[in-house]
């Protein structure tokens, strides 16, 4: 199983970083608690593996949401820019070509 930047501090019950965003803080201390319950003999190896590869699972669905989400921000971003170029343009120059490139702006195609 792969094996987190983190979770060798998460095993030892050191204290939790500040860099960590969000996601990584909530796994951090998933795994703490969860390495914390194996060393108190609270649950067994097999049941400690059982539950971190639910929450790796859970984890890596997290980090794929960010990502996508992220890339939508950035799209998203871009686009608004490229429309208010395109229609700044237009609003200086009402020209078919810049109706065009607006229409593509706004379309997503430029």
């Amino acid at each position: 199983m792969t094996e987190l930047p983190f979770e060798r501090a998460a095993m030892r019950g050191e204290p939790m970083s500040d860099s960590l965003d969000f996601i990584d803080a909530v796994m951090y201390q998933g795994l703490a608690a969860l390495y914390f319950r194996f060393f108190q003999k609270a649950i067994t190896q097999e049941q400690g593996q059982i539950e971190k590869k639910h929450l790796m699972r859970k984890y890596t669905v997290e980090r794929n949401l960010k990502s996508y989400e992220d890339i939508m921000y950035r799209w998203n971003s871009d686009l608004r820019k490229a429309v208010e170029a395109a229609q700044n343009a237009y609003r200086k120059n009402r020209t078919l070509e810049n109706a065009d490139r607006l229409s593509a702006a706004l379309d997503g195609r430029l």
